[in-house]
């Protein structure tokens, strides 16, 4: 398949066309192209887990190419299949530069995604170089500390203490009553 025609690659599991490709994988010239002819109308496209364009930027650590995409005015806080926003995927990618621009341009820091986890949530588990800046950054523009406990890690830990107690429990009653 050629990416000329903005046709999907086989390869990409995420039945990427051309656009969302360039955002997080070309340089800005490539993507302006893209967006000047026939993407214009196309900024919010969405692959087959939702993400867009300037999720794919995001993650990347492409804020030049977040910056022309968001020229072309494409939606801040789109949120993918999960839930998750552009900037929850520039944090847990750590650049911050990115992570600045959608922050000043007015990405909400506090967005959850279907779990109930936020951008801070995605830099903790992240743990890149700059974890601590990233945080800051974060905090600094108003994220909530009060949800850095991973839910998801949170119930599987609870699971594991009451499955461990059950079969405690149950391996005693054997042993109490036989």
């Amino acid at each position: 398949m050629s990416i000329i025609n903005g046709e999907v690659f086989p390869w990409d599991h995420f039945k990427r066309g051309q656009l969302l490709l360039a955002a997080g994988n070309k340089p800005p010239h490539a993507l302006e192209a893209l967006l000047n002819g026939p993407y214009r109308e196309k900024v919010d496209e969405k692959d087959y887990s939702g993400r867009t364009a300037l999720s794919w930027a995001a993650e990347a650590g492409r804020a030049d190419n977040v910056k022309i995409i968001l020229k072309y005015g494409a939606d801040l806080d789109q949120q993918d299949n999960n839930g998750r926003s552009p900037l929850s995927w520039a944090a847990e990618g750590g650049d911050l530069r990115t992570t600045e621009l959608l922050i000043a341009r007015g990405a909400n820091v506090n967005l959850k995604d279907s779990s109930g986890l936020t951008p801070l949530t995605y830099t903790h588990k992240a743990r890149h170089s700059n974890t601590r800046a990233m945080k800051r950054l974060l905090q600094d523009h108003g994220a909530s500390r009060l949800k850095q406990i991973w839910l998801n890690d949170l119930k599987l830990i609870w699971s594991n203490i009451i499955g461990t107690s059950k079969k405690i429990r149950r391996h005693l009653d054997g042993f109490l009553i036989g």
